[in-house]
């Protein structure tokens, strides 16, 4: 419960009761979510990043493998 203060209409003072537990508890559930939802792009884009650099090194290794054989099979003709 939180004591609220407010004023009625002729400025006396009055005090409300406010129940929160319910507004902490999906207060509480929006944050687990979005914080899941941050977590999971996260990794999802780090995957991916991580794929793309295998990719990338193994076309390059694959290019420089090529390159070679061709050089050696090149040299075998002459």
């Amino acid at each position: 419960m939180i004591p609220v203060p407010l004023l009625n209409n002729l400025n006396a003072p009055l005090v409300a009761q406010l129940d929160v537990n319910a507004i902490n508890i999906e207060l509480k559930a929006y944050i687990q979510q979005e914080i899941a939802n941050g977590v999971k792009i996260a990794m999802e884009e780090l995957a991916a990043s991580i794929f793309n650099k295998k990719v990338d090194d193994a076309t390059v290794k694959l290019g420089e493998s090529m390159q070679e054989k061709f050089v050696q099979a090149s040299s075998a003709f002459q």
